[in-house]
Parts: C-alpha cells; structure tokens; sequence
C-alpha cells in the first residue's frame, strides 16, 4: 500500500493574486483531513489548486528528474503584477506515517514531518529559475534541517566512531527517503478539472472526465483483470445507489460498458427494469458528474490520495451534496480540498475538517485567506456570499405579532 502522504499546512508569496510581503502571504495552517476553500468568484481560491498543480507537475517533477524548470515563458505570468523583481516563495510541510525505514541507530525523522521550500525568480533572458530546499525536521534538536547539508543532523552523529563515513551515510539515507517521499506526495496528488463531462475535450494534467469511457471499457475488456472490474463495478453500482436513492431516483442495478458505434458508453439498468438501460449521458449532468468522481475515487481506493475538487455543487443540489460530503469524509486514506460557494457544503462540515474563507481586500486586491474557526465565522461566510434568509425559510425577514387581529395592519 502506498505511503500516506498528507498536505499539513500551504505558504506562498507572489504568485498571481498573492502579494510578496511576508504580512500578505497567503497561509493555510493546520490542513486536516477535508479541507474547504469558500468564498466569491475571484476571491483567489483557484490559486491554491493552480499552484499546487503546479508543485505536482514542475517542481517535483524537476526534484524527481533531476531537470531544469519548464515553461519558463509562461512562468512569467504567475509572477504577483508581473513584478518580476521578487521571486515567488512557496513552502509546503506534509507528513508521512512512521515506518520501518532502515536509519541505522539514528531515528530524527521517525516522526515523518517534512517541508518543501521553494522560489521561482526571474533571470532575465535566461528565463526563470528554480531553488529547491527540502527540509526534515529534527525532533532531537527540535528545529527544521536542510538536506543535503544538515547541520543538526551532523551535530546528533559526532559522539559515533568513524564519525564522517557514519554521518554521511546517514545523511545520504535521509536524503533518500525524502526523495521517495516526494515522489510520494507527487503521485498521490489527483486534480479534477473545473470543467467535468464524459465530452470533453481533455485537460493537461487534470481529470475532466473526458477518457473515462475508454479507460473504463479497456479495464472492462482486460481478462486479466477481470475480477477487478466486477469489484469496480459493484462497488460504483453501491456508491452511486448510496447518494441517490434518497433523491428518489430508481436504485440502480448494474452498470455495463459497450460500445455504440464507435464510441464506449456507460449504460445504467435500473432494478425496476432490468431489461432497459439507460446512456449515463442521458441521465443529466449531476448523475454524470457523481460517476466522474466516484470512478477517480474507486480506481484508487486502495491508494492514499490527496484530491482536488473544485465547485462539486454546479450539478449536485444540496441533499446530495450533503452526503457526497459523508462519503469523502469517510475514505480516511484520503485527503480533500474542495473549493465552493455552497451553504449546504458549509452545512455538512464536520468538527474535524477546516474551512478557509476566501477574499479580496479591497485596498489592493491581494487574496487573503482566514480560518473559520468558530461557527459566526462560517455565519459570516454566508454573507459574503449573498446567502439570504430567503435560501432557506423563502423569506427574508419574519415579524412577530401580538394577535390575530394585528395581521390587518
């Protein structure tokens, strides 16, 4: 099984609507198992999904690849009012379990807390450059240390016999897992698109939902694996019943993948007659949306994840909003991000997941990110959001009268 890798906490100055001051950075502390990004359109909470895809698909691709930094051009643009004068400082801190790891005698990362740092800066016609700082932290000295040269490291070695081979082979291993541990966080991050149909044309980088046909009819047609795709789809047929059979749609029976024509399809039969089925693209956008995330979700069920999912309420109303929130909540192996303007998501957190509350300031525009940590807060939220009394109860005011008759007036 995969290393359970997590995001704990995100740091970044001057990237796109994030100013360079150190009092603007954009902070997200204390990250957690579901992780709600809410605020208005423009209030920068894409910026966090955009830089994190960016960390997945440049910097540790780069760190893995041992590469130069790519799209240097388009680098530009990312830079705060394109001051391309001071470089973007990002940092990431993420955690691993405590393994069995081989570190010798020495056990200063046992804890499995590490940070990534890095600066994008301009060098002209050169392009752009990046530096990489990876860090582990030493619970012995109780501070962060870098690698490949770690001071504090060195330090906890030096009572040892043939102290200098001890100390670099030590270090050596301990840059090694967290080499492994990057790759790790790497491949555990999964983005959705903004954007999710089984028609579209396909996104870099991002699952839009656009290969989901095919993937899932080749997995279908693979003999080797076809214990695999009977459990996919079992296990699809449970989930999709599970979030809408409430709603008062039909349960679901099973599903099947065939080709019309020359295009797969995914064709749902209904319990109440089995002998139809129904085109899942003909079932609206929501049921459409559902099967896109939970095919992504089942596929990697027995993988850790952290997933990225922006704005799940555009098909989804509010009941099953609710309980595709309980369902996420419920794969502990995996962590969420999910970016939204919905009451009925704010409605549904839970008292160990965190909500960040997104906006602009108004004097310079910088996106600024704040922690609800009370429940006003998340009242709070809704008013930014323009959620009124109405949402809810159809009105927006109520008044109180003394009796019957006072209704005349």
């Amino acid at each position: 099984m995969a290393t359970s890798v997590r995001l704990t906490s995100v740091r970044v100055q001057g990237y796109l609507g994030v100013p360079t001051s150190e009092e603007q950075a954009l902070t997200l502390s204390d990250l957690q198992q579901c992780n709600v990004l809410v605020g208005p359109n423009s209030s920068g909470k894409s910026i966090v999904f955009r830089l994190l895809h960016l960390t997945q698909t440049s910097v540790l691709e780069s760190l893995a690849e041992n590469q130069s930094f790519s799209d240097s051009d388009a680098a530009r643009r990312w830079f705060w009012r394109n001051e391309t004068d001071t470089p973007i400082r990002v940092e990431l801190t993420f955690s691993a379990p405590d393994d069995d790891t081989d570190l010798g005698v020495y056990r200063i990362c046992k804890s499995g807390e590490y940070r990534l740092r890095f600066q994008i800066a301009d060098t002209g016609a050169d392009g752009v450059e990046l530096t990489t700082y990876p860090q582990v932290w030493d619970k012995k000295e109780s501070h962060w240390c870098d690698l490949p040269d770690t001071p504090g490291l060195a330090r906890t070695t030096q009572h040892e016999s043939g102290r200098k081979r001890k100390r670099t082979l030590f270090k050596s291993k301990l840059t090694d897992k967290l080499s492994e541990t990057l790759k790790e966080l790497s491949k555990s991050m999964y983005f959705f698109d903004a954007v999710r149909a089984l028609d579209r044309g396909g996104s870099l980088g991002l699952d839009d939902g656009s290969k989901l046909l095919q993937e899932l009819q080749q997995r279908d047609h693979a003999l080797v694996s076809a214990d695999e795709s009977h459990e996919f789809r079992r296990t699809l047929v449970q989930r999709l019943n599970e979030l809408l059979v409430p709603s008062g749609v039909p349960r679901i029976a099973s599903v099947e993948f065939k080709a019309t024509g020359s295009e797969p399809a995914l064709l749902l039969r209904p319990a109440h007659a089995e002998q139809c089925s129904i085109n899942v693209e003909s079932m609206g956008s929501g049921v459409t949306e559902l099967v896109i995330i939970l095919s992504a979700l089942i596929r990697r069920e027995a993988e850790q994840a952290i997933v990225f999912i922006e704005e799940p309420e555009t098909h989804l109303h509010p009941g099953l909003l609710r309980r595709a929130m309980r369902l996420f909540r419920s794969l502990d192996d995996k962590q969420f991000f999910i970016s939204t303007h919905s009451n009925a998501i704010l409605d549904s957190v839970g008292g160990g997941d965190r909500v960040y509350q997104f906006r602009q300031d108004p004097d310079d525009g910088a996106c600024v990110a704040v922690q609800c940590r009370e429940l006003i807060d998340q009242h709070r939220v809704l008013d930014e959001l323009g959620v009124s009394g109405s949402t809810l109860l159809q009105s927006n005011a109520v008044i109180w009268v003394e009796g019957p008759s006072d209704r005349i007036y």
